[in-house]
Protein backbone atom coordinates (compact mmCIF):
# COMPACT_ATOMS: atom_id res chain seq x y z
CA UNK A 1 0.00 0.00 0.00
CA UNK A 2 1.43 3.34 -1.06
CA UNK A 3 1.68 6.03 1.61
CA UNK A 4 0.14 9.46 0.93
CA UNK A 5 1.93 12.36 2.68
CA UNK A 6 0.18 15.74 2.83
CA UNK A 7 2.64 18.66 3.04
CA UNK A 8 1.54 22.24 3.79
CA UNK A 9 4.16 24.80 2.76
CA UNK A 10 4.36 28.04 4.73
CA UNK A 11 7.06 30.67 4.94
CA UNK A 12 9.98 29.20 7.02
CA UNK A 13 8.10 26.06 8.08
CA UNK A 14 6.32 23.00 6.81
CA UNK A 15 3.50 20.94 8.30
CA UNK A 16 3.25 17.32 7.19
CA UNK A 17 1.23 14.20 7.98
CA UNK A 18 0.20 10.88 6.56
CA UNK A 19 -3.37 11.29 5.35
CA UNK A 20 -5.80 9.46 7.60
CA UNK A 21 -3.15 8.16 10.01
CA UNK A 22 -1.16 10.89 11.76
CA UNK A 23 -1.60 14.48 12.94
CA UNK A 24 0.30 17.47 11.53
CA UNK A 25 3.94 17.71 12.56
CA UNK A 26 5.97 20.88 12.06
CA UNK A 27 9.33 20.87 10.30
CA UNK A 28 11.54 23.96 10.11
CA UNK A 29 12.48 24.85 6.57
CA UNK A 30 15.30 27.22 5.73
CA UNK A 31 14.68 26.28 2.08
CA UNK A 32 11.45 28.30 2.23
CA UNK A 33 12.93 31.49 3.68
CA UNK A 34 13.72 33.37 0.47
CA UNK A 35 12.17 36.89 0.57
CA UNK A 36 10.92 36.99 -3.06
CA UNK A 37 10.25 33.36 -3.97
CA UNK A 38 8.77 30.34 -2.24
CA UNK A 39 12.02 28.38 -2.49
CA UNK A 40 15.46 29.90 -2.61
CA UNK A 41 17.73 26.85 -2.96
CA UNK A 42 16.80 23.73 -4.89
CA UNK A 43 19.20 21.43 -3.00
CA UNK A 44 17.84 22.57 0.39
CA UNK A 45 14.33 21.90 -0.89
CA UNK A 46 15.28 18.35 -1.91
CA UNK A 47 16.81 17.80 1.54
CA UNK A 48 13.62 19.09 3.17
CA UNK A 49 11.45 16.65 1.23
CA UNK A 50 13.93 13.83 1.94
CA UNK A 51 13.77 14.53 5.68
CA UNK A 52 9.95 14.45 5.62
CA UNK A 53 9.90 11.19 3.66
CA UNK A 54 12.52 9.68 6.03
CA UNK A 55 10.51 10.79 9.07
CA UNK A 56 7.50 8.74 7.95
CA UNK A 57 9.46 5.87 6.38
CA UNK A 58 8.61 2.25 7.16
CA UNK A 59 9.85 -0.98 5.61
CA UNK A 60 7.11 -0.91 2.95
CA UNK A 61 8.54 2.34 1.55
CA UNK A 62 11.48 0.37 0.17
CA UNK A 63 8.97 -1.32 -2.14
CA UNK A 64 6.36 1.44 -2.60
CA UNK A 65 7.62 5.02 -2.71
CA UNK A 66 5.22 7.50 -1.06
CA UNK A 67 3.03 9.96 -2.96
CA UNK A 68 3.14 13.61 -1.88
CA UNK A 69 0.39 16.21 -1.94
CA UNK A 70 2.07 19.62 -1.69
CA UNK A 71 -0.20 22.47 -0.61
CA UNK A 72 0.93 26.10 -0.99
CA UNK A 73 -0.95 27.57 1.99
CA UNK A 74 0.29 31.15 1.81
CA UNK A 75 -0.41 33.20 -1.27
CA UNK A 76 2.32 35.21 -2.93
CA UNK A 77 1.63 38.72 -4.17
CA UNK A 78 1.57 37.95 -7.88
CA UNK A 79 0.82 34.26 -7.55
CA UNK A 80 3.31 31.47 -8.07
CA UNK A 81 5.20 31.26 -11.32
CA UNK A 82 5.28 28.18 -13.48
CA UNK A 83 8.99 27.83 -12.64
CA UNK A 84 8.34 27.77 -8.89
CA UNK A 85 5.70 25.07 -9.14
CA UNK A 86 7.88 23.01 -11.49
CA UNK A 87 10.81 23.28 -9.05
CA UNK A 88 8.61 22.10 -6.16
CA UNK A 89 7.44 19.09 -8.16
CA UNK A 90 10.91 18.16 -9.42
CA UNK A 91 12.46 18.50 -5.96
CA UNK A 92 9.86 16.19 -4.42
CA UNK A 93 10.39 13.52 -7.06
CA UNK A 94 14.17 13.80 -6.77
CA UNK A 95 13.81 13.38 -2.99
CA UNK A 96 12.21 9.96 -3.47
CA UNK A 97 8.49 10.49 -3.98
CA UNK A 98 6.66 8.25 -6.43
CA UNK A 99 4.44 11.11 -7.60
CA UNK A 100 3.50 14.55 -6.33
CA UNK A 101 0.46 16.77 -6.72
CA UNK A 102 0.46 20.53 -6.19
CA UNK A 103 -2.40 22.57 -4.73
CA UNK A 104 -2.20 26.35 -5.14
CA UNK A 105 -5.58 27.00 -3.49
CA UNK A 106 -5.49 28.60 -0.02
CA UNK A 107 -8.02 26.08 1.26
CA UNK A 108 -6.65 22.57 0.88
CA UNK A 109 -8.67 19.43 0.29
CA UNK A 110 -7.73 17.66 3.53
CA UNK A 111 -8.96 18.92 6.89
CA UNK A 112 -7.60 17.69 10.20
Amino acid sequence: MRKFIYIKLRRNRVEARIVGKTKDEVFSAKALSHPRAMAGDFEQLVELYQSIIEHYKTWTDYIFKPDLFIHFVEKSEGGYTNSETKIMKLASEQAGAHFSWLCLDAYGPFRS
